[in-house]
């Protein structure tokens, strides 16, 4: 299976792993590159994706022809955008 995450919390890693542990292709996309910077480090063998998981262009990258599950997951507190305006999470 192929499963797609929109934002990358702890919760999305932990979830992450065990699907690849079991196999499966997995993307995570996330907006903010410091943290996919930090996921690069964390040495997993998904797919990761720099933008905006909320822009249709974006989704239609990821090849939703191909996609079995696409799963929306944002941080507890996080309203949908920054302080500058700018769309948190990736599902602002």
């Amino acid at each position: 299976m192929r499963i797609v995450f929109i934002g990358a919390t702890s919760q999305v890693v932990e979830s992450a792993r065990s699907w690849l542990e079991n196999g499966h292709e997995v993307v995570i996309v996330e907006g903010e590159e410091e943290r996919l910077n930090a996921l690069e480090a964390m040495d997993l063998d998904c797919g990761l994706v720099h933008g905006d998981g909320s822009r249709p262009a974006v989704l239609s990258e990821l090849g939703p022809a191909n996609t079995d599950f696409l799963f929306c997951i944002r941080a507890l507190g996080v309203v949908g955008r920054s302080a500058d305006g700018r769309p948190r999470g990736g599902c602002a």
